[in-house]
């Protein structure tokens, strides 16, 4: 199969369906109450976020349906880009959320919560580490393998605990089904 313009238009329309499923299994069902738009809108970041860094695995020009049709080059550049956006996505999650309602500081605080704070922490960190040294791997002298084995255990991490502190917030994931759903998701593109 060779690229075409339709082609293109259908991956891209297949990844962002894609990249929306975890919001349309926190909207599905009976809502609750919403908040400020501020924070209402911050979920949603860390939603999409989530769904973009968990795509990064699908998309990393690995796959043989995908990067024989673009080549490796433009699939390698959109995993780049589309990572880029997502770590911006998922940043902006808690700054939103902490700006909207200093009560968040919370979910942080290991008095409250130890191992949520120390996982989210982690994750922050993680995600901070994964984009940094992906764009400057090669000023922070890191070998390619060494580079690839970090890349993958932060993704893994990533995914994980974003996962794991979406069903604990369980906001939007409070029936059973719906942190069945998302965790089924997120552990079968891993």
């Amino acid at each position: 199969m060779r690229y075409s313009a339709g082609n293109g238009i259908l991956w891209l329309c297949i990844y962002f369906v894609l990249a929306l499923i975890p919001i349309g299994i926190a909207l599905a069902g009976d809502l609750p109450e919403l908040r400020s738009f501020w924070i209402e809108f911050g979920v949603a970041l860390g939603f999409i976020g989530l769904a973009m860094f968990a795509l990064q695995f699908l998309f990393s020009g690995r796959l043989r349906h995908i990067a024989p049709v673009f080549g490796n080059d433009n699939v390698l550049n959109f995993h780049r880009q589309v990572g880029i956006t997502a770590f911006f996505l998922v940043l902006a999650h808690p700054v939103i959320l902490l700006t909207a309602d200093p009560a968040f500081w919370e979910y942080f605080d290991p008095r409250v919560n130890f191992m949520r704070a120390v996982s989210l922490s982690f994750v922050t960190i993680a995600i901070v580490m994964i984009t940094v040294t992906s764009i400057w791997r090669i000023n922070f002298r890191l070998q390619y393998e060494h580079w690839r084995l970090i890349h993958g255990l932060l993704a893994m991490a990533i995914v994980g605990i974003g996962t794991a502190h979406a069903i604990q917030v369980g906001h939007y994931l409070e029936p059973f089904w719906k942190k069945a759903a998302l965790a089924i998701l997120m552990g079968s593109v891993i």
